[in-house]
């Protein structure tokens, strides 16, 4: 599995396995909104877990969407190894 995004004149998009993933609004690269909403439902898609994206989309977003380049490939390996680096630890501590 693997999230690709673009910007594109009428709006950014976000991708997975190459089909468009719902979102009402969607950024990277920088901190805000609409980089906590990417970083949710790329959670939510992967995870399939609403309580989890809600509790961890913060987190998601300001260590990995908010620091992407303009146009980005993210796999399921960087997700599960971010899971590993923060929620792992998290839950632990």
């Amino acid at each position: 599995m693997y999230y690709q995004a673009r910007r594109f004149p009428d709006g950014n998009y976000i991708f997975v396995n190459g089909k468009p993933l719902e979102s009402d609004s969607c950024d990277w690269g920088r901190t805000g909104s609409h980089t906590d909403n990417t970083a949710y439902v790329i959670l939510l898609d992967f995870f399939d877990d609403t309580d989890f994206a809600k509790e961890w989309y913060h987190n998601f977003s300001k260590h990995v969407i908010a620091n992407l380049p303009h146009e980005w490939v993210l796999s399921s390996d960087d997700i599960n190894r971010w899971y590993d680096q923060e929620v792992d630890i998290e839950v632990a501590n």
